[in-house]
């Protein structure tokens, strides 16, 4: 086994901090996702599993192409500060460059929604026809359904009624 030059080695701490940086913006775009639209569990449990299949390739690819395999700590520690850097500096400038043009498009979804329907209610009132579109309420009714499913069953104790008989109950055995 060849110990690769001190150049060698720089370059690849270089391309190290480079897929650090890109790692991170990874990360930031599942929170711009996230930003966008809550996610269920396992939603949110399939793009961590595709975070990390997909960073953990990024480094076996690097480790493949420039170590022969071999796993260098300078590899890890440059990931990490390149991660580090990105995720202190860039990272928080996109953050809220991303959570403002977020707010922007739902706003004006919102307006342009708000468009839309009022002239159709205003065409179906001339026909006698009243539709009261509350987009919150009708959402907030849909979660509700929703979360009701997630509490699960009841307990066994509350659906098995016989299951802890009282002592009046209980018939003893006549002596007789």
């Amino acid at each position: 086994m060849e110990i690769p030059s001190f150049g060698e080695q720089m370059l690849t701490f270089l391309f190290s901090i480079i897929i650090g940086i890109v790692i991170c913006l990874w990360y930031d775009f599942f929170r711009i996702i996230r930003l966008c639209r809550r996610f269920g569990q396992l939603a949110i449990f399939i793009q961590d599993i595709l975070f990390w299949v997909v960073s953990a390739l990024l480094t076996f690819f690097l480790l493949m192409a420039r170590c022969d395999g071999v796993p260098r700590f300078y590899v890890f520690f440059g990931e990490a500060a390149g991660f580090i850097v990105c995720r202190l500096t860039l990272s928080r400038v996109l953050m809220k460059i991303s959570g403002a043009v977020v707010k922007v498009i739902k706003r004006f979804l919102r307006f342009l929604g708000a468009k839309l329907c009022h002239p159709l209610r205003r065409m179906l009132n001339r026909w006698g026809i009243k539709i009261s579109i509350n987009m919150k309420s009708l959402i907030d009714k849909l979660l509700n359904s929703v979360n009701n499913v997630k509490k699960g069953l009841k307990h066994r104790a509350a659906v098995l009624y016989n299951q802890h008989r009282s002592k009046k109950s209980k018939k003893k055995p006549s002596s007789s």
